[in-house]
Order: structure tokens, then C-alpha cells, then sequence
């Protein structure tokens, strides 16, 4: 039959419908395959073709004799074609080899138009079933040197006309040139400067011999199932070229295979270039494809179906960018490509798969297509050598998807999701290499879903999207809105232009934000800008640092008015900056305002630049709060912790207790407790205050006074900056806080603990009231009333001094504390001076020893206008011991001075007991013989029994009134010596004294608290 069917053929006669033919050989088939319709046609699995190198038949192995059919519209040469219309082509039995050396001689310099297809399949409504094509590089060893590619191109498969089917095909292609490089060399035509020397500039350039598996041309509802190829050639895998339409390709797979870029830098050809053709380095360490494209449509054909298909290590898995019409890819599967997808508009991927270990999972390269949709899990490895991004999104009006269930730090950092931006770290083209900052393309009125953990980042012209991303979104600032914790990057402004340019917020719920997955960071060196007017609600965000420039992790030029704001007053603006360590908000223009809602966190936050900003609501943050430059305007609750202005800034109320803190303050510059045009009192409370600043509540419509509390909870500080307008002061804790500064406050000033030192000076102000616990002290003026109340204390004097102060009311319980030293003594004046409470004494050190007052020693410790009162514990005249038990002193009030003093002091201990032993006896005479005649000496040291510092007879008649003296129990009398040696020694004395001068003191000596 089969041979009744060539001889028929060879005739030009035609063959019945329907017809059973087999072949035994390709020559059959090939006769078949241009002459006969309607009929089945099987390549017998018992023929076959001699081997090209051994000459063996083997059942079922058919060889390629190299003889042609010349296409006499091209002159495309075509080893096989089966045609015809409504043939079936049964070849399931058989396997059909090439030996690829047969492909030389076939190209463009042969006149030929391209390459060679080995087997076409053409017609109408034919089917083709079970077709395997296998090449192979024959006679390695005996012709090494063998040419064993076409001179221009060649396909394995090539299928074109209408209707046609192919079922259940295996093809392994080889023969091509070069191969094992991909496209480091070129991959087409060459394209100026390819070719050109390196000296003059040129690029490496091989003049590629493609070899591809299968390809789809001109083809309409061309039906593609259970296709498998297996490429070992520099060329496609399956390819859609023409005028094709309707393609369809299901379950099936594509295989390359993969080669180390080591092994291309390492060849000579790049060594003497050191680039690529691309004009880009190589990356070492990363695998490259030595084959194209696994599917892939070209410009031409319109519709594409793909179902159930896999590509592995492809140099693209599926790359429909340049097709058209409405392409569709489900259960799609691409590993190890070096660009996994790519596409272009009226696409629907859904259920695909794929890795980025050698490239990004998709790419969409141009910012024109629209209308798709892609649904595409990311799975796979590490990425190899370069950590490539994840996807590159470009267009409008689409609709991505892509989802991975790799837990968080399985892929590197650098692995992103990148709308509107093209290949970054692509070697391959270098008009692209673009970072984070890149706006080459578009991505706008379209939706994303990045559901993986990796982060996504919107270039420059990405506008007008919906979507979500698990991974967090570094943001470019514009209309998008979106689910996500948006990212500013270290070493990035990110410009908000859009108040959704931090995506979709979240919403205030009872004082907090319910949504913590709509976050915002701005990581240390970055910065996040307000542009003016733009007005952010319900959105949390985290900075840290002083961003790229040193002028606020978030900073704006602000506006005159009150419409640039991150967050209000408002209950339902709960937008709130959380603080990462320290970190600045910065106001740049002078006369502008920023308004922020709530701090919280932990550092410092510091404000920067001239501009105003103002804090809408109370704050918990840890640190304190710097005012470097500008002005910080805030509402109640804001400083709790520490406070720093610094020169030429200023921090001002707006509401009252905004500062509201015990721990220290720094006023360098102004601390104002109100300026609103308003009538309230504004009150507020620092710790320990210290600085050369001002502190004032410069409003002129409030009505005041506004209470100022400081309460230093220990040590002392000391502010010497003016406290000045409508403020009343009141001092609590149990540190010292001293005013050395010139202050003009019109208010009254309470002490209710601790130790208030005036050593400036107070004018204009109100009464100063001491209760219980407190103490007033300094050695400054103070022009205002003072009324020391029961437990309340008051020492002039900063250790020793003299403070002046306008009139004194010492009530009953008071205490007024005098210190005395050798140097300095307190002394306490002022006008009507009413005494009361107590006087407590004390000794002082001087140079650095204990002192001790002469006997003659008189101190004037408080000098009045008018004196009044007494002390309840001392009389006039009456005696005061010290508060240390060194001695007492004779206190008077001396109506005609208005003055109190202290002289006669008198040490504790045994008089005439001079070597300290408890008993006025002989040992003590001794003593005061041996040291007679000695002057100079400190008062009541030694023998002085009298102070004066100098040993006389008046010392004997002090040792002789109490001898016999004990300190605390009686002794035994002791003998006095003998009169006649009194007398001796007397008349001695009397001798010595004359030449000697009695050194007269007078001493008033002012100390403080």
C-alpha cells in the first residue's frame, strides 16, 4: 500500500479519502507529507534509516539525509514537511534524528532567506501525534572540526497554515553557534559598535548561528499538547512569529540548561574587552541560559493560550511583551530563567509559578500595556550571584498579584517588588541599570497584591494604584493607596504630595490606631518631606535619626497657616510619630508651621530649622525634647520628660502644662509659658532648671498669673536667665534650685521644699511665702515681702552671704539660719524686719579648716529699717548655742542699730582644762606655763582660756577660777602651787605683758543658707 501510495504520488494522481498509509522510510513520508489529504499516515516503528556514522538500521530510528525541499516563495529550505489537509500523522513509534552537521550549508549566503526548517508542518487540518525529534553532534572525535550549525538560522519545528494540531511531541534540539555563552556575545544582528576593536570603543560581537526548537508562524489556531523540548542550542523554545493567531499550547515543558558566567569572563574574547556586547560587566558567580526564550511571542501574532506548561532554565520563561491580541497563561510554571515572565497588554497569567534565582520573576517592560491581570507565586531558591528583584511592573489598568509562602529573610532585601521602574542590575542593557529613585516608566491606575514578604517599591511616576503588600512599600509619596507599612529608606527623600502618599491609613479608635499594618518608617538617614498643605490623618509613623541632610528625619517648609499637618488636635486624627532612638522633625521656613499630633517612643526628639512646630497632642516619648532652632508650640502633656532649648529657639504653651515634667530643663533660649491672645491661665512645671535663657508668658490678653512649678527632686541647678512677666514661681523638691539671673516676674513666689537660692536679683515681683519644708537662702536682693511660716526656713547667704530683701515676717515655728565663717559671715537686710520663730546658728569652715571665733568676735547677722520681735528660743542678752556644739554667743537686739548680733562666744568643754583630760588640775598650769607668751593662735586652741589667741596671765586666772573643775563626775583636789609662786609667776606675766599689744577683733560677716 505504502508503495502504491509513492508510485500514485510520483504520478500526480491523487489518493483515496481516508486513506491508511505507513512509511518505512522519511523518503515515504516526505512523499506523503506534500501529496496526500484525508489520510492517516504512520511512520512505521520497524523501518528505519542507516546511521549516519556506523550505517546500522535501527527499528524506529530515522536519519535526515540532508536532502531538502526547496519553499519556492522563500526559498526557505525545509528538510520534512507534513502537510496537506485533514492528514493525521502518526509518528509515536518512531524517533526521527538529525545529524547536525547536515545543517551546514543552509543560510543566507546560500540565497536562502533564513535558515532551515528540519520538519514543517503545514496545511490545513492536519494533525501531527507523537512526534520525536532528536539532534546530535555525530563525530566528535574523528571530525572535531566539523561545521554543525546553518550558515544563518534553523528550527526544528516549524508549524504553520490552519487548524493544525500537534499532539505528544519530544524534541531535543542541538547545533548552533555559539553555544554555552547565552547572549553575552550578541543574540541577533549586529548593532554598531558590536564588532568594532576595543581600542576604538567596540563591543565583543560573535555572529550568532540560532538553532531553535519550535516555532509557530503564520500559523491560524495552530493546537500545540504535550509538546517537551529539550534545548541544547542557542535559539527559542517555543516561539510564535507572523501573522499567527490563536495559538494554543498546553501541558508541556521547556528545558535548557544553565552555564556559569565564570566561564564566559574567563574566555578571551571578554578578557580583551572586560564587557559584554550590552556594554555591561558580567557579574561573576551567576548562572547563565545558554538557550532564548522558553515561550515566546514576537511582534505579529495575535492570541496566545498556554496551559499546564513548565519552562526551566530558559534564558525567559514565558516572554509575551511583544505580542498582541488577548494572551492567556494558567498553570504556569517557569524555574532558573533568568527572567521568569514577561508580558504585555489584554494579558491574564493566573496559578504560575516561579523562582528568581537567576532573574526576576516578572518583567514587564514597556509602561503601554494595560488591561492584564497576574496571579503568580514566588517559590524557588536564593537568587545566584545578584540579588535580583522579584518583578519589574510598568503599565496602566492592570491588575498583579503575587504571593509566596518563603517566610521573612529567606530572600535577600535587595529581592523587591519594583512598580514603574525597568531591570536593575541587568547586565544585559545598560540604558537601565536604575536604583529605588528611578521613574523610567509608569505604573498608574492599576491594583497590586504583594504577598510576599519582600519589599515593594513604587518609582517615581507610580500614580492612582490600589493594593497591598506584606512586605512593606517604599513609598514615592503620590496617590496610591494601599495596605502596608510604608518605608523611606536610609539615604532617601521621600516628598509627600499626595495625602495618600503613605498608602491607606488606618483609623482612630479611642486614642489610638487600629490598623498598625498601615505604618510608616523612615529609617535612620532617611527623610520623610510634607510638601506644603499636605495634610496626613490616622497614620502612625516611626523616624529615627536626622535624615539625609541633618534637617529632620520629617521635615516640610510648613505654611503661615495651620493646613500642613501630620496628625491635630482632632480625636479623629490620631496620626501619631513614634520615635526609634533620636530623631529631629525639621520646620525650614521662617514664619511657617508644621502641625503633628502625638510622640511617642523612645530618644530624644530634636527640632530643626527655623519654621514653627506645633505639637497637637499630649506625648509619652522618653527622651527629651530639643529645640536646636525654631520654635516648638505645644498643647498640654507634650514635655514629660526632659526639655532643652537652646539659644535662639523657643518653646511655647498653647495650652496649659505642656511642659509638665521633673526632670531637668534647659532654657537657653525662651521658655514661654502662654502667647495665645486668649484670657487663661497657663500653668506649667519643670524639674530642675538651669540655662542662660528667658522664661515668660509673653501673652498680653491672659489674665494670670501663670504658675510656674520647679522641682528639682535632687542636687542643684542654677538658672541664670531672667524669669520675667506675669508668672508665679512656685519651688518644690527636695534639690536646690538657684536664680543667679536678673528676674522681674510680677508674680508671688512659694518655697514648699527644698532650698531656693536667690543670688541675683528679684524686682517687681510679688510676696515670697516659705512653708513648711522649704528654705529661702542666697546672697542677692530680693525687692518683694517675705513671711516665713511655721517649718519654713530662711538662710541667707549661698553657704555664706548677704541677701537683701524688702521686709521679713518670721512667724512662729520659723527657723532663720545663720551661718558664721572666719571669710564671710551671713547677714540678713531689709526694711521692716519682724522676728519670730528661731535662730539657729552655725560654725562654717574657712580655707579649708573648722572656725572657731575669738572671744572679742561680734557678728551682725540681720540689719533692718525697723526691727521688731524676738526670737522664741534666745533672748536679748541671753545666750545661743551652736548648731554643732562648738559654743554659744551672746545675742543681741540693738534698737538703736535695728540690728541682731552675736559676740562672746564661749566653746563648749571644761574651762582651764587645757590638755583636754576631763580635770582642771597642775597638768593643766603646766601647760599654760609652757606656752605663755604665745601669740597668733587660733582662738581657744591649746592655753587660750580666754580667745583672744594669744597666752597671758588672763589665761592663768581662768585655769586658777576653775581648778579643781571636773568634766562630769568629782575628783580629788589637787593641790594648788605654792602663793609664792604664784606671786613669782604673776609678777612675771605683769612684766611681760607690758610689751605685749591685746589684739582687738571686730568682725560682721555675712553668709548664706
Amino acid at each position: 500500500m505504502a508503495s502504491l501510495g509513492v508510485l500514485l504520488a510520483a504520478l500526480g494522481w491523487g489518493v483515496p479519502a481516508a486513506a491508511q498509509l505507513v512509511a518505512n522510510s522519511l523518503a515515504e513520508l516526505r512523499s506523503y507529507g506534500l501529496s496526500v489529504n484525508n489520510s492517516t499516515i504512520t511512520l512505521s516503528a520497524t523501518g528505519g534509516d542507516p546511521h549516519p556514522v556506523t550505517g546500522v538500521v535501527t527499528p524506529g530510528q530515522y536519519w535526515i539525509n540532508g536532502n531538502h525541499i526547496a519553499n519556492p516563495t522563500n526559498s526557505m529550505p525545509t528538510f520534512m514537511e507534513l502537510s496537506g489537509t485533514g492528514n493525521t500523522y502518526n509518528l509515536s513509534g518512531a524517533t526521527i534524528n538529525l545529524d547536525t552537521r547536515k545543517l551546514d550549508g543552509f543560510g543566507r549566503a546560500l540565497g536562502h532567506d533564513s535558515g532551515i526548517e528540519v520538519v514543517k508542518i503545514s496545511g490545513t487540518g492536519n494533525t501531527v501525534n507523537g512526534l520525536n525529534l532528536t539532534g546530535y553532534d555525530l563525530a566528535l572525535d574523528t571530525a572535531p572540526n566539523a561545521q554543525r550549525y546553518a550558515d544563518w538560522a534553523a528550527v526544528y519545528v516549524q508549524m504553520t497554515g490552519d487548524n493544525n494540531s500537534v499532539n505528544g511531541a519530544n524534541v531535543l534540539t542541538r547545533g548552533s553557534y555559539p553555544y554555552g555563552y547565552g547572549d553575552v556575545f550578541g543574540k541577533g544582528a549586529r548593532v554598531d559598535p558590536q564588532g568594532s576593536p576595543a581600542d576604538e570603543g567596540g563591543l565583543p560581537w560573535i555572529a550568532h548561528r540560532k538553532t531553535s526548537a519550535f516555532q509557530v508562524i503564520d500559523a491560524t489556531n495552530a493546537v500545540i499538547d504535550d509538546m517537551h523540548l529539550e534545548v541544547k542550542a542557542y535559539g527559542h523554545g517555543f516561539f510564535v512569529q507572523g501573522t499567527s493567531t490563536n495559538t494554543t499550547l498546553t501541558n508541556s515543558t521547556v528545558t535548557g540548561e544553565l552555564f556559569s558566567s565564570n566561564d564566559v569572563i574567563n574566555l578571551p574574547l571578554y578578557q580583551e574587552y572586560g564587557f559584554t556586547s550590552h556594554g555591561n560587566e558580567l557579574p561573576p558567580d551567576i548562572m547563565i541560559s545558554g538557550a532564548e526564550d522558553g515561550v515566546r511571542m514576537y511582534t505579529g501574532p495575535v492570541g496566545l493560550t498556554v496551559d499546564n506548561v513548565v519552562v526551566t532554565n530558559m534564558r525567559t520563561g514565558f516572554s509575551t511583551a511583544l505580542g498582541k491580541g488577548t494572551m492567556t497563561l494558567n498553570n504556569v510554571e517557569a524555574y532558573g530563567t533568568e527572567n521568569a515572565f514577561n508580558l504585555t497588554s489584554n494579558t491574564t497569567i493566573t496559578n504560575a509559578k516561579g523562582d528568581i534565582a537567576n532573574g526576576p520573576l516578572i518583567y514587564i517592560p514597556y509602561d503601554n500595556v494595560s488591561n492584564s491581570t497576574v496571579d503568580i507565586e514566588l517559590v524557588g531558591d536564593v537568587p545566584q550571584g545578584v540579588d535580583w528583584a522579584v518583578a519589574y511592573l510598568n503599565g496602566n489598568n492592570l491588575d498583579v498579584a503575587i504571593s509566596s509562602d518563603l517566610p521573612a529573610g529567606a530572600l535577600p532585601a535587595d529581592s523587591m517588588v519594583r512598580l514603574g521602574q525597568k531591570f536593575y542590575n541587568n547586565w544585559r542593557d545598560s540604558n537601565h541599570p536604575t536604583g529605588p529613585d528611578d521613574g523610567a516608566a509608569d505604573y498608574i491606575n492599576s491594583e497590586f497584591h504583594n504577598n510576599t514578604n519582600q519589599l515593594l517599591v513604587l518609582g517615581e511616576d507610580v500614580t492612582g494604584n490600589t493594593g497591598s503588600s506584606n512586605g512593606g512599600v517604599i513609598t514615592n509619596g503620590k496617590n496610591n493607596y494601599y495596605d502596608g507599612i510604608s518605608l523611606v529608606p536610609t539615604g532617601k527623600r521621600t516628598v509627600l504630595v499626595h495625602t495618600a502618599g503613605l498608602g491607606n491609613n488606618g483609623t482612630a479608635a479611642n486614642g489610638s490606631l487600629s490598623l498598625e499594618t498601615n505604618a510608616s518608617v523612615v529609617q535612620g538617614g532617611g527623610t520623610l518631606e510634607l510638601s506644603p498643605g499636605i495634610q496626613v490623618n490616622n497614620e502612625k509613623l516611626t523616624i529615627t535619626g536626622d535624615g539625609v541632610d541633618g534637617k529632620g528625619a520629617l521635615y516640610s517648609d510648613g505654611q503661615a497657616g495651620s493646613g500642613t499637618r501630620f496628625g491635630s488636635s482632632s480625636n479623629s486624627n490620631e496620626s501619631t510619630i513614634f520615635l526609634d532612638g533620636d530623631a529631629s522633625i525639621g520646620v525650614g521656613v521662617a514664619g511657617n508651621q508644621v502641625l503633628v499630633g502625638r510622640i511617642q517612643g523612645a530618644g530624644d526628639l530634636t527640632k530643626r530649622g527655623p519654621g514653627k512646630l506645633s505639637i497637637e497632642k499630649s506625648s509619652t516619648f522618653l527622651g527629651d525634647l530639643i529645640v536646636a532652632e525654631g520654635e516648638v508650640a505645644a498643647r498640654s502633656g507634650v514635655a514629660v520628660a526632659g526639655l532643652r532649648v537652646m539659644s535662639g529657639a523657643r518653646f511655647t504653651q498653647i495650652q496649659s502644662n505642656a511642659v509638665n515634667t521633673s526632670q531637668g530643663v534647659l532654657i537657653d533660649g525662651v521658655l514661654d509659658l502662654t502667647n495665645t491672645a486668649g484670657t487663661g491661665v497657663f500653668s506649667g512645671a519643670v524639674g530642675a532648671l538651669s540655662g542662660t535663657g528667658i522664661v515668660e508668658a509673653s501673652s498680653t490678653t491672659a489674665l494670670g498669673p501663670h504658675p510656674l512649678t520647679i522641682n528639682p527632686q535632687s542636687g542643684s541647678a542654677d538658672f541664670s536667665g531672667a524669669i520675667r512677666t506675669n508668672i508665679n514661681l512656685a519651688k518644690t523638691g527636695a534639690g536646690t534650685q538657684v536664680l543667679t539671673g536678673l528676674n522681674t516676674y510680677t508674680g508671688a513666689t512659694t518655697v514648699n521644699a527644698g532650698v531656693l537660692l536667690v543670688n541675683g536679683a528679684h524686682t517687681g515681683g510679688g510676696a515670697y511665702t516659705v512653708n513648711s519644708g522649704g528654705t529661702l537662702g542666697g546672697d542677692g536682693a530680693i525687692a518683694a515681702s517675705v513671711v516665713v511660716k511655721s517649718g519654713g526656713r530662711l538662710a541667707p547667704g549661698a553657704s555664706s552671704g548677704s541677701l537683701q530683701i524688702a521686709s521679713l515676717n518670721l512667724e512662729s515655728g520659723s527657723t532663720l539660719e545663720i551661718e558664721l565663717g572666719g571669710v564671710q559671715s551671713d547677714l540678713l537686710t531689709g526694711g521692716n524686719i519682724a522676728l519670730g520663730g528661731n535662730l539657729a546658728v552655725s560654725l562654717i569652715d574657712s580655707n579649708g579648716q573648722g572656725f572657731v571665733p575669738y572671744a572679742s568676735d561680734l557678728f551682725t547677722v540681720v540689719s533692718a529699717t525697723a526691727l521688731s520681735g524676738a526670737f522664741a528660743n534666745v533672748a536679748s542678752g541671753g545666750r545661743i548655742e551652736t548648731l554643732g556644739g562648738e559654743g554659744s554667743f551672746l545675742a543681741a537686739y540693738d534698737a538703736s542699730l535695728d540690728a541682731v548680733q552675736l559676740s562672746g562666744f564661749v566653746p563648749s568643754g571644761l574651762s582651764g582644762d587645757y590638755n583636754e583630760d576631763g580635770v582642771v588640775d597642775a597638768a593643766d598650769y603646766t601647760r599654760w606655763r609652757d606656752a605663755l607668751g604665745q601669740t597668733g593662735l587660733v582662738p581657744w586652741s591649746g592655753a587660750d582660756g580666754t580667745g583672744d589667741g594669744q597666752i597671758t596671765a588672763d589665761d592663768y586666772a581662768v585655769w586658777k577660777n576653775n581648778f579643781g573643775a571636773v568634766a562630769s563626775a568629782p575628783v580629788a583636789a589637787a593641790s594648788v602651787p605654792e602663793p609664792g609662786a604664784c606671786l613669782m609667776l604673776i609678777a612675771v606675766v605683769a612684766a611681760w605683758g607690758t610689751g605685749v599689744r591685746r589684739r582687738e577683733t571686730f568682725r560682721v560677716v555675712a553668709r548664706g543658707g
